[in-house]
């Protein structure tokens, strides 16, 4: 058009925008090639912006619309802003368009917020409007779920809220959050208000739009309510509701509603047919009176062909989804035989069949079919990489039974390799990417390296500190987890399952009271005193701090002791031969927790202790006989010190002759030790004889028995 020299019109300008628009969207795109051509279509787009600007269309309602849509497409949303705000008249379009633009970049509370100030004005809110304000409540919804969601599980991802230097900022921050969640909490029962006093309860695009709301919500109650009441619910109104069941993990609901779609003859997309088997991969058994005889991968297999006939295989959601049923219900060669016979293998795809060799532990797998991605041309995203970083910190786990230096030196260029790849396509800075690196590089035994993420991360800092005190508990260095501990100080660091864990660890391995008292405060503060796990470690770690009335106390106040938790207070109290750990034990049977193997072992240390010989061997044969437990070396030992203890050396010989550990020199280390607190130089020198048949080297022995002969 510019070449024959005529002026173009507002219908080419949005056409124009239109296709760069297309492009940058399409989720296909997901090679290298791709990547420049996305680019280059952002680029295409601003120009022809300058041209509208140029021909004095920039201010047309349908180009400025199309303009916003555009640069919300390429997650240019201050450009967006900035030709929103430039229009003198802003109609209801471009209001939809900066909402839309909003939403598709995740940024739901600015939606919330700019619809708001669009009702401030008496705008006349259309039913696309409603549709997209309730997508932004979803959305912020979903959010607030996953965040939950994060502190419940061990690898929290919420920062402290806890800032003693600045309160005020703390107080600031925390009511700011909350507001936000009570405002989308309030305006999504006022658009449901508002949507049902104009009617459009019945609409079929509002209507899905509450149902996925509410079911983000976990309201499935009021979900079925609205999709009642939607008039003639098409197939987005259907897949809204099986969206819906699936949030709240009630499978065998969809596959429900998929036959009774299937009966009343409405044809499935692409999303209801992903929904119907993520379903599938979640159930374990389909308990459905029609398909009682069915395993949940036969219906799989069914849904399956049903998909083939279709076309719909070549969906790559579809695909991607299918990939991830098999891999969960199936075998690997059925997932690698979708995978093969796929017309296009993406981005997509590919994590999908990374995910599944994950789950079945097949590592090698996984780093042999990320390079395939690289060579294909494919941009690796962050979870990508997260699953190849796994893998390799996995591999560096197996050899740990059989360590080689070849093998270590191999996972470590590995991890390398992949570190540097990151870097190359500029994922480094993500931050689940950055605490995979530093816990593969801690367990090839890399300080350095994890040192060197920390340092040159850019981003927030706090969110790794955990992972790096974890590595420095891995690789045996609990003097450099608390000295980071201490530096970066509660105020700084992420409330997390698994840093307090560590720091218990050390605090344990030191022998720091004063960390352990501190990580209490902590627990105490967020509410993890409330997990059992932390808790055991807790007690422990006071128990080995030999605070045993700390351990005591934590017990003592925790509702409900499993095994771990008494075997924990027993050991503290055995440590210094207390011997409210025999009583301790009867509390723990009388409450019918069974003693565990470790509970013995400290029952008869605590009884060597206190040179009760006759209670320990009763300890030790109803071990055997009453609870079945398997007689360790540590055992044998322990009995051995007991009656060397009580000078019973006539039952000790012979009992160390039988165990089983006699050709061990520790065993006669004990005897040897027990001879030298009575100067018995006879049985001394015998086990001495023995400990050097074994361990001719053994410094100790030597000693003990020079002490020997000075007693005598």
């Amino acid at each position: 058009m510019h070449e024959d020299c005529r002026r173009p019109s507002a219908q080419y300008f949005v056409r124009g925008l239109q296709a760069c628009k297309s492009l940058e969207e399409d989720e296909e795109a997901c090679s290298l090639l791709a990547q420049y051509v996305k680019l280059a279509a952002s680029d295409i787009g601003q120009a022809v912006h300058a041209d509208s600007y140029k021909q004095q269309f920039a201010s047309d309602v349908f180009v400025a619309s199309a303009l916003v849509s555009m640069y919300g497409a390429c997650g240019m949303i201050a450009h967006a802003e900035n030709v929103f705000q430039g229009l003198h008249v802003q109609d209801l379009a471009t209001w939809n368009s900066l909402l839309s633009a909003y939403i598709s970049q995740g940024q739901a509370v600015s939606a919330l917020q700019l619809f708001l100030e669009l009702h401030e004005r008496n705008m006349v809110a259309s039913r696309l409007t409603f549709v997209i304000a309730l997508q932004a409540c979803a959305s912020s919804a979903e959010e607030e779920e996953e965040e939950d969601g994060e502190e419940e599980e061990e690898e929290a991802e919420e920062e402290e809220e806890e800032e003693e230097d600045d309160p005020q900022e703390k107080n600031s921050s925390a009511g700011k959050e909350k507001s936000v969640k009570f405002v989308s909490r309030v305006l999504a029962q006022a658009l449901h208000d508002d949507a049902s006093n104009k009617g459009f309860l019945s609409d079929v695009l509002v209507g899905s739009a509450l149902i996925n709301l509410y079911g983000k919500c976990g309201n499935i109650s009021e979900a079925g309510k609205i999709f009642e009441r939607v008039i003639n619910p098409n197939v987005i109104s259907w897949t809204a509701m099986m969206s819906a069941y699936l949030e709240q993990g009630e499978g065998d609901k969809v596959l429900q509603l998929y036959r009774q779609m299937k009966a009343e003859r409405i044809y499935l997309d692409g999303q209801s047919y992903v929904l119907v088997i993520q379903a599938c991969s979640a159930l374990k058994k389909y308990e459905e009176p029609t398909y009682q005889s069915a395993t949940i991968i036969e219906v799989g297999q069914a849904l399956h062909s049903e998909i083939r006939l279709l076309g719909f295989i070549s969906n790559i959601f579809v695909s991607s989804a299918l990939i991830m049923m098999y891999g969960k219900h199936g075998t690997l060669a059925q997932v690698e035989n979708i995978f093969a016979n796929l017309a296009v293998h993406n981005l997509i795809t590919w994590t999908a069949l990374l995910s599944v060799y994950a789950e079945h532990g097949e590592a090698i797998k996984v780093l042999q079919s990320f390079c395939q991605v690289l060579a294909e041309g494919i941009k690796p995203d962050e979870p990508m990489f997260a699953l190849a970083l796994q893998a390799c910190g996995e591999l560096r786990d197996r050899i740990d039974s059989k360590p080689q230096e070849n093998t270590v030196i191999v996972c470590l260029e590995i991890a390398r390799g992949l570190h540097s790849d990151c870097e190359h396509l500029g994922q480094a800075m993500d931050i689940q990417v950055a605490r995979n690196l530093i816990d593969m590089y801690g367990k090839c035994n890399a300080i350095t390296y994890v040192e060197n993420v920390l340092n040159v991360f850019p981003g927030n800092k706090p969110a790794l500190y955990g992972s790096v005190i974890s590595a420095y508990i891995e690789n045996d260095l609990p003097e450099k987890a608390i000295r980071l501990y201490k530096h970066i100080g509660r105020g700084n660091l992420v409330v997390d399952y698994v840093v307090f864990s560590s720091i218990l660890r050390a605090s344990t391995d030191i022998g720091s009271i004063d960390v352990c008292m501190d990580v209490h405060f902590c627990l105490a503060s967020t509410g993890l005193d409330s997990n059992l796990n932390l808790t055991n470690t807790l007690i422990h770690t006071y128990g080995s701090c030999g605070s045993v009335i700390d351990s005591y106390s934590v017990a003592n106040g925790f509702p409900q002791l499993d095994m771990v938790s008494w075997s924990s207070c027993i050991a503290a109290f055995a440590q210094g031969g207390d011997l409210a750990c025999l009583e301790m034990l009867l509390n723990m049977q009388a409450e019918g927790s069974e003693p565990a193997t470790m509970t013995f072992l400290s029952v008869l240390t605590c009884c060597s202790h206190a040179g009760l010989a006759y209670e320990g061997l009763l300890y030790y044969i109803s071990m055997r006989k009453d609870y079945n437990i398997s007689i360790l070396p540590k055992h044998y030992l322990a009995l051995t010190d007991l009656l060397g203890r009580v000078g019973d050396y006539r039952r000790i010989e012979n009992f160390v002759w039988q165990s089983p550990i006699s050709n061990d020199a520790s065993p006669w280390l004990v005897l040897l030790a027990a001879c030298c607190r009575q100067g018995n130089v006879q049985l001394g020198g015998l086990a001495f004889d023995r400990v050097l048949a074994v361990e001719p080297e053994e410094a100790s022995a030597y000693v003990l028995m020079v002490n020997t002969l000075s007693v005598e």
